[in-house]
């Protein structure tokens, strides 16, 4: 049939021009069947070189000049067979475009969320939100270790294995999660704890059954230990063989500030003295107890204000050589004293060429030699021999 102007069937016949060219038609239309369903149905596909136009938008296999950017030739088809399904395809990948913006799926099969160019199978520019209670998000590597780690309401958790042991567990607010080992990092809103699922302060760190584990170790970036807590229970500084509940172990210096008053602690210092040292810095006085380093290796306490060592025991003193009982009353050489003091032996003054010391009510009683050895008194008020003749010293 070849008709040169225009062609109206149906009810429009006779009654609606179609225009030049133009073709109307009042009923269904069928392209390849005999039974039209619809307004036009095609048995088989359809082509167009220039797009489709539906009423209220566009249809079409190209934009902006890029072909296979749409729809149309990017295939749009669907299908049955039981489940009714959609498939969408473009060679080069699709774009999905709002106002605000936009998903990109890539020919490479990486899909954008707020971004034309995702580096990675997902990749988001912007916020993910899990709206429901129990909604979780799962990451499994599918590797022979299982490995996955799960975001929830919970918090964050990496396990192995299908959960046991759980390698790293963050959490919120959770009760017992029932491995009660092999927790490597566990918070909730009672601390952290390291070892365990159950802190018990801030911070809380649990030997684990692993013999080869120790509990704390804060070292330099070499590898030299400040801080070290073996699985004995021992704390070390300075030392990661600790022997003792405090074990501190140095060549020089250090020690612990306490308010205004410095503890020293101090091995292996020069002529192998180790001591302990008191220092009071608002009044500048620092003393040290321990072995004195200059030759004797005598017990010594040390004014290191003065420079002096008012209080010496030499190596090899005998028992009770100084002895202060309960009574108050001092023995030197034994362990009994009767009197105020009590000497088990002989005493020795030195002889005085004149007075030692101004007689007053002060040093009342006080005794002295005279350069021949002659025994004096303080009266209270003047020295005077301690004979029956009570005349004035001549020293």
């Amino acid at each position: 049939m070849d008709v040169g102007g225009g062609m109206s069937v149906g009810t429009y016949a006779g009654t609606n021009a179609a225009g030049s060219g133009n073709l109307i038609v009042s009923g269904n239309v069928g392209i390849g069947t005999t039974s039209p369903a619809v307004n036009l149905h095609v048995a088989g596909k359809t082509y167009s070189s220039s797009g489709f136009w539906v009423a209220g938008g566009d249809l079409i296999n190209t934009v902006n000049g890029s072909t296979w950017y749409g729809l149309g030739a990017a295939n749009f088809t669907l299908s049955g067979g039981g489940a009714s399904a959609v498939q969408l395809a473009g060679w080069g990948g699709l774009n999905f475009q709002t106002s605000s913006g936009q998903m990109v799926l890539l020919g490479n099969g990486n899909v954008g969320i707020g971004t034309t160019n995702p580096q990675s199978t997902l990749d988001v520019n912007g916020d993910i939100n899990v709206m429901t209670a129990s909604s979780s998000i799962h990451f499994n590597s599918y590797d022979t270790y299982g490995t996955y780690m799960t975001l929830s309401r919970y918090g964050i958790s990496l396990s192995q294995n299908g959960g046991s042991p759980q390698s790293i567990s963050l959490f919120e607010n959770i009760g017992a999660n029932g491995n009660n080992g092999g927790y490597a990092f566990f918070a909730n809103q009672h601390g952290v704890n390291i070892g365990s699922n159950n802190p018990t302060a801030l911070l809380t760190v649990n030997g684990w059954s692993n013999a080869s584990v120790d509990l704390l170790n804060i070292a330099s970036s070499g590898g030299t230990s400040y801080l070290f807590v073996p699985k004995t229970g021992n704390v070390g500084i300075g030392t990661t063989s600790p022997t003792t509940p405090l074990d501190v172990s140095g060549t020089s210096g250090g020690g612990v500030l306490y308010g205004t008053a410095f503890i020293m602690a101090e091995s292996g210092a020069a002529n192998g003295s180790p001591t302990v040292g008191f220092k009071q810095t608002i009044y500048g006085r620092e003393y040290h107890l321990g072995i004195n380093g200059n030759g004797n290796q005598a017990f010594a306490l040390g004014d290191v204000t003065a420079g002096s060592y008012p209080f010496v025991v030499e190596p090899g003193t005998p028992s009770y050589t100084l002895y202060e009982a309960s009574t108050g009353r001092v023995g030197i050489g034994w362990s009994a004293p009767q009197a105020t003091l009590d000497v088990n032996g002989y005493a020795r003054l030195t002889l005085q060429s004149s007075a030692p010391a101004t007689c007053s009510s002060t040093n009342q009683g006080a005794i002295a030699l005279t350069h021949l050895a002659k025994m004096c008194a303080c009266n209270g008020s003047s020295w005077i021999f301690a004979d029956s003749t009570g005349a004035a010293c001549s020293w």
